[in-house]
């Protein structure tokens, strides 16, 4: 065998490894934070900004359902089988240890659908009982379902606290630090 053999042989063997490699749909669970200065607030009824400590807060207040805007990308490479998680990071001052009702309304769009209309709303009442000044994490229950997604989507968040709502007991501002988002998705790109 000559070197020109062992060469033309260690290519098909890449090209195999390659052609094995795009035939699996090995999946990964990705970790997008949503911090609040990528928020944006509407005229009227937002909540206020502020620090605890080194931590930027939107701070929602227990009278007036605020809420703050954002917009996202669905990743190509998100698994469409799959529903994309909510969790809340958060904190409040003060030895109040009610529940707080936070609130996602999304609305998922691609070219040439309607921008305007209402969205999908999702709620989620926390434990209660929390500590003050210490970070809270409530996990939303329900999801952002993928019926309502596609690969490429961009995908508008309204992030609220349901003040009116009869199971948000915390009288006080809830101070949200961070919207974590968890999803999963394809390892590998779309193969070429």
């Amino acid at each position: 065998m000559n070197i020109g053999d062992e060469i033309r042989g260690i290519k098909l063997q890449i090209a195999d490894i390659n052609r094995r490699l795009n035939s699996i749909r090995a999946r990964v669970l990705r970790h997008l934070i949503l911090d609040p200065k990528r928020f944006k607030m509407p005229a009227a009824n937002f909540p206020n900004e502020s620090f605890e400590g080194l931590y930027y807060t939107l701070d929602f207040d227990k009278g007036t359902e605020e809420s703050a805007y954002c917009q996202e990308h669905v990743p190509f490479r998100w698994d469409v089988a799959t529903d994309i998680e909510i969790t809340v990071s958060w904190l409040h001052d003060s030895v109040d240890a009610g529940a707080v009702v936070w609130g996602i309304e999304y609305k998922a769009i691609k070219a040439g659908e309607a921008v305007a209309g209402a969205g999908t709303t999702i709620t989620q009442a926390s434990a209660g009982g929390h500590a003050a000044s210490v970070e809270v994490r409530t996990a939303f229950t329900a999801k952002i379902l993928h019926a309502n997604l596609e690969q490429d989507d961009d995908l508008a968040i309204r992030f609220f606290r349901k003040a009116a709502d009869a199971g948000d007991t915390l009288d006080e501002d809830a101070r949200a630090i961070n919207i974590h988002i968890t999803f999963t998705q394809y390892l590998r790109g779309k193969a070429l």
